[in-house]
């Protein structure tokens, strides 16, 4: 997470206004399985690096243009499966340790899918006046992680294929409209 961070702190300093992070995540909504797409509007900031940087009660939350602009390139673009939008989770542990993981907490309070970056990316943004937003292809539920995990499967290829086209249509329709 931390090199993550400086990266959106140097792209920042570059001069960039508009971040969107693709990538994949796990699911934590049973709604939401393997090669489905997340559009993320907010992210619980269950990671170490934000305390750092603003209070608890800070909240991590995408810009709603790109947001709307990621949701919109979708809609034009074939995907191997559903895409939802909504509150994603950011975690530094990604294999359990002796402390249980919160997973079966958020998914009580309707949070889809769990990864390691957006919190990070969406503080980071707001403290620098930058847009920010997230679509994330889903690569198997979280919950079994631990238990023969195998994100390479070619529905999560698909996925990623998918959520690239739908990031740069994003990006070209931000860009027209600034």
């Amino acid at each position: 997470m931390l090199f993550r961070s400086v990266c959106f702190e140097e792209l920042a300093k570059a001069g960039v206004q508009t971040m969107i992070r693709v990538g994949t995540a796990g699911a934590l909504s049973p709604a939401y399985r393997a090669g489905d797409l997340v559009i993320s509007t907010a992210a619980v900031r269950e990671e170490g690096l934000t305390r750092q940087l603003v209070p608890p009660g800070f909240p991590a939350v995408a810009d709603s243009g790109v947001v709307a602009a990621l949701a919109a390139a979708a809609k034009e673009t074939a995907v191997p499966g559903a895409v939802g939008r909504g509150v994603t989770l950011t975690m530094d542990a990604f294999f359990s340790g002796v402390v249980e993981l919160p997973h079966e907490t958020y998914r009580k309070a309707g949070v889809l899918a769990v990864e390691m970056e957006i919190a990070a990316l969406y503080v980071v943004a707001m403290l620098r006046g930058m847009r920010a937003g997230a679509i994330l292809a889903l690569d198997g539920d979280s919950t079994a992680v631990d238990e023969g995990y195998n994100p390479h499967r070619d529905i999560v290829a698909r996925a990623v294929e998918a959520e690239i086209e739908i990031a740069l249509k994003a990006a070209a329709k931000l860009a027209a409209s600034s």
